[in-house]
């Protein structure tokens, strides 16, 4: 009987010691995967910020009807491929642990007016409108993750008007409370 226990022991302690070293390879399998999608994401940035920094210097040259469309297509295509590369960065930062919000000073005001901007085309081929809301409460200047916060923000509008057939989108700020120049 205390033989089947010893070899019981041994057992599950040779299972403790597998199952270590499975949990070890799996974080570092974790953390190679992080790392290559962190370097790919950002050698594929940097030639869409390229296109984009072009066609918004092309789009204010002469052109034909036909050859402002072709740009704003590409505008469109170039600025969604690097919205997919950075929700692809934040998970991969997410996933590893390192992701780290930016405290910039920022106009809220700016962000929505930026976002109904880039939203309008989708929202108008939908026969929608899209309206914004600001608490005159909020300060002018907020500091926070404006990045962060619009690509939320983009990506509660684009469900807006996936499930959303007639009306308005309505995206509203309001001032839940101020403490001490904190602001919620």
């Amino acid at each position: 009987m205390e033989n089947r226990v010893q070899d019981r022991t041994r057992q599950v302690e040779s299972l403790n010691v597998a199952l270590k070293e499975r949990a070890t390879q799996a974080e570092a399998s974790t953390q190679a995967k992080s790392l290559f999608i962190d370097n790919v994401s950002h050698e594929i940035r940097t030639p869409i910020n390229s296109i984009i920094g072009m066609t918004h210097l092309l789009k204010h040259t002469q052109l034909n009807r036909q050859q402002q469309d072709y740009i704003q297509q590409l505008q469109r295509a170039s600025q969604s491929l690097l919205k997919l590369m950075n929700d692809i960065l934040n998970f991969s930062k997410i996933e590893s642990g390192n992701a780290e919000l930016e405290q910039r000073e920022f106009s809220l005001a700016d962000l929505l007016d930026n976002l109904t901007t880039m939203m309008e085309k989708k929202v108008s081929a939908k026969a929608l409108r899209i309206k914004t809301e600001l608490d005159p409460k909020i300060p002018a200047y907020l500091l926070g993750d404006a990045v962060h916060l619009m690509q939320i923000l983009i990506n509660y509008v684009d469900n807006a008007i996936k499930f959303t057939e007639t009306g308005e989108i309505l995206i509203a700020a309001r001032l839940k409370e101020s403490n001490n120049d904190v602001l919620l």
